[in-house]
């Protein structure tokens, strides 16, 4: 199983993103809610938070979840729901509420596997859950206007930093990280650059191009902020942090009417 979901992460990528551009939309590599109507825009690394964010406002307070891992979003500004499913670690587990709904998904013996999984080797425990199954259908949002994007990196930095960044700046970050997800990257931009890739597909720098101008679209329609945030800081400061920075994702972990 893990063979297949590498070999659909590592070859769809290019394609599906093509795809969306065609249709004036990109994925990126983010997290993504809807409070009230206004979407939230979360781009991180893997291991920043942005999972964390997402499930603990959906669950326990009033956001609507839009995606987890790549969101889709228009050069208007729209973000769509991507029912990608999520991918649920041990360390996300302590949430007493994801968890049941976690083993409520598996059946006896997947659920013995897990178990055995989180003792014997905590750190490669996973598991795909729909977003429908882990959030219920009522906590899904279709569609929402972008208001607030907050891209997120960990670092060595000694103190949480948050700083505004021009919608263009915001977007090649974004399409950076992207395409770092597509293998042999570097190959083949300098194939398609030399005139010697051919095929059905945009040449890559085309496509990065292309992902840059949606999403630098998209962000010009919402504020933009950058929080660089430390190596070593725990998952409930980062929450902390972000909440009082951001008073839009603070009034996500409202509770819900």
């Amino acid at each position: 199983m893990h063979g297949l979901k590498d070999f659909a992460y590592n070859t769809s990528a290019l394609p599906l993103t093509c795809a969306l551009l065609d249709k004036g939309a990109s994925l990126i590599h983010a997290g993504a809610i809807s409070v009230d109507g206004q979407g939230v825009l979360m781009p991180a690394w893997g291991g920043v938070g942005k999972s964390l964010l997402v499930s603990q406002s959906v669950l326990h307070g009033r956001a609507k979840f839009l995606a987890d891992d790549h969101a889709v979003i228009d050069r208007q500004g729209d973000l769509h729901l991507h029912l990608l499913p999520i991918h649920i670690y041990k360390y996300h587990t302590s949430d007493a509420v994801l968890a049941q709904r976690l083993l409520g998904s598996l059946g006896a013996g997947d659920r013995l596997n897990w178990r055995v999984g989180c003792r014997l080797r905590p750190r490669r425990a996973v598991r795909w859950v729909a977003p429908q199954t882990l959030y219920t259908e009522a906590r899904l949002e279709r569609t929402a206007r972008l208001n607030q994007v907050v891209l997120m990196f960990r670092g060595d930095h000694s103190d949480f930093v948050w700083e505004e960044v021009d919608p263009e700046s915001g977007a090649r970050c974004c399409a950076g990280v992207l395409f770092d997800e597509i293998r042999q990257m570097a190959e083949r931009l300098a194939l398609g650059a030399a005139g010697w890739e051919r095929g059905p597909l945009p040449q890559l720098h085309d496509a990065y191009a292309g992902v840059i101008d949606v999403l630098t679209g998209a962000f010009g329609h919402a504020a933009v902020h950058r929080t660089l945030i430390p190596r070593g800081a725990a998952a409930g400061d980062v929450v902390a942090f972000v909440r009082k920075s951001c008073p839009l994702i603070d009034q996500a972990f409202d509770e819900a009417p």
